[in-house]
């Protein structure tokens, strides 16, 4: 009776380490999933998805970790340092398996912006973008909310401007990383503060921003509508010079809805009451939720619960407002 044949052993770590970063290096997008055991020995690979089994994840990582991970004085000291050696891609490779298993490991992140600002002819900043973008949006379980990924984004971004002018603008960080991010671990502060950074380093056409606007304010009302993070972005944005008329169209919508639909959300009231609270414009808005709550409330305890959300929005705005309510 023959034997069933051996299972062929599971890579080492050093082949585990180098596979995964010449995927994850090669300027291509990817979703990155991290496998229950079962899934076998192998790392798994399509056109735009790598699935790794933890425990092989667990090994490249152990050999990640014993590297040596400094750069002494005088890159030329280092035998092999010419751009595109063996030397230097390893130590690409070491650092990413690292932020893989902690995003938040300073001395990896520290070691790629040196050989960023060393080598950035053999590995270059578009790579570097386009890894963080593979991570901001996979559903690993910490790098959507680390602020050290955030930093070295904007590290990026202000350190190889003219290489990076491709990538750059308000809605392409929207569209490549705050939104996945957003969408693969919602109430994502940090994801959000980016954007208000990003907001402040890039001027948009008028055109351009409007459809900003109204994309930002799509998002909130169908996928994060019990989010203060988006809706106080979208306050921000409101507030730029020239969105009168656009103020109005946006208002309208998110007060509408609601009242209507998506009733009982803190959140949206937090951002209606801080939009009205010094437009004088908005005077038809605080009108119509003036008339709302002397309505009273209808039937049902989501009505109920809206209903106490517009007076509460209203007695702040009686109180902190520059309107003039009258009681």
């Amino acid at each position: 009776m023959s034997s069933s044949p051996t299972p062929p052993p599971p890579p080492d770590g050093a082949s585990l380490c180098e596979q995964i970063s010449t995927h994850l290096h090669s300027g291509n997008v990817y979703t990155i999933s991290l496998l229950p055991a079962h899934h076998g020995p192998a790392l798994l690979f399509s056109d735009r998805d790598i699935g790794i089994p933890k425990p092989l994840l667990l090994a490249a990582y152990s050999y990640a970790h014993a590297q040596p991970l400094s750069i002494p004085p005088g890159v030329a000291a280092i035998p092999d340092t010419t751009p595109g050696s063996p030397a230097i891609s390893a130590l690409f490779a070491s650092t990413l398996l690292l932020l893989l298993c902690a995003p938040e490991h300073t001395t990896a992140l520290s070691l790629r912006r040196r050989l960023l600002l060393l080598h950035h002819d053999h590995y270059t900043p578009e790579r570097e973008l386009t890894l963080l973008t593979s991570l901001f949006s996979s559903p690993l379980p910490k790098h959507t909310k680390s602020p050290a990924l955030w930093a070295h984004r904007r590290w990026l971004f202000s350190t190889f401007p003219a290489q990076l002018k491709p990538w750059s603008g308000l809605r392409n960080e929207l569209e490549n990383a705050v939104l996945p991010a957003e969408r693969q671990h919602p109430r994502n502060y940090y994801a959000w503060a980016h954007a208000r950074w990003a907001c402040g380093v890039w001027e948009e056409e008028p055109r351009e921003m409007e459809e900003i606007v109204r994309m930002v304010r799509e998002f909130c009302l169908r996928e994060a509508v019990s989010c203060c993070s988006p809706w106080e972005f979208l306050r921000v944005l409101l507030e730029r010079e020239g969105m009168g008329e656009l103020r109005q169209e946006v208002m309208d919508e998110v007060m509408d809805t609601a009242h209507r639909l998506l009733r009982g959300h803190e959140s949206v009231w937090c951002f209606v009451r801080t939009v009205l609270r010094k437009d004088v414009e908005m005077a038809q808005s605080v009108k119509r939720l003036k008339g709302w709550v002397g309505d009273g409330a209808e039937e049902g305890v989501e009505a109920q619960r809206e209903w106490e959300l517009e007076k509460k929005a209203l007695a702040w705005l009686r109180k902190w407002g520059d309107l003039g309510i009258e009681a």
